[in-house]
């Protein structure tokens, strides 16, 4: 791999379980639970803290090389050709969705919760996400081809990468 250049950055990343579950709920109530001292909802909320600061924390790797960054929470669609890099920020979920839209870029995939989360997919946690880059900027960086699944029927495509 040749050194790279990079300019902007997208950040696919996922929405936590905490915000999930308790984002349509007033206040009061997770409050309510915190107090009575709900294991399960400190566990949740416990990962959904390192999840959002391993997203910080690789947006600042970025940002601090001059790298523009975007946020865009996984699920919604997006043109690859608009960035030099995507990074997925959460675990193979988040990685194999930002995948089915990336066909000629880079995608990387950061574990953001590597207590909680499946990232076999994902090259590195946050931790080492800054080394992941220079590694890539470098031309180090080992590349992984993942091939995709074409399906046709009577010669009609059906489903496509």
């Amino acid at each position: 791999m040749l050194p790279m250049i990079i300019r902007t950055a997208l950040l696919v990343y996922k929405q936590s379980a905490y915000e999930s579950y308790f984002g349509r709920y007033r206040r009061a109530e997770v409050s309510r639970l915190a107090q009575s001292g709900d294991r399960q909802l400190g566990r949740i909320r416990r990962s959904h803290d390192r999840h959002y600061g391993s997203l910080v924390a690789v947006q600042r790797s970025l940002e601090d090389r001059g790298i523009r960054c975007r946020r865009l929470l996984r699920g919604r669609s997006f043109d690859e050709r608009a960035y030099d890099l995507i990074v997925s920020v959460g675990g193979d979920g988040t990685f194999l969705e930002a995948a089915r839209q990336v066909r000629t870029r880079l995608l990387i995939g950061v574990n953001s919760d590597t207590s909680h989360s499946v990232g076999r997919f994902c090259y590195c946690d946050a931790a080492g996400f800054e080394g992941a880059l220079e590694r890539v900027l470098r031309g180090k960086a080992p590349i992984r081809a993942v091939r995709r699944l074409e399906v046709r029927i009577d010669g009609r495509k059906v489903l496509s990468p």
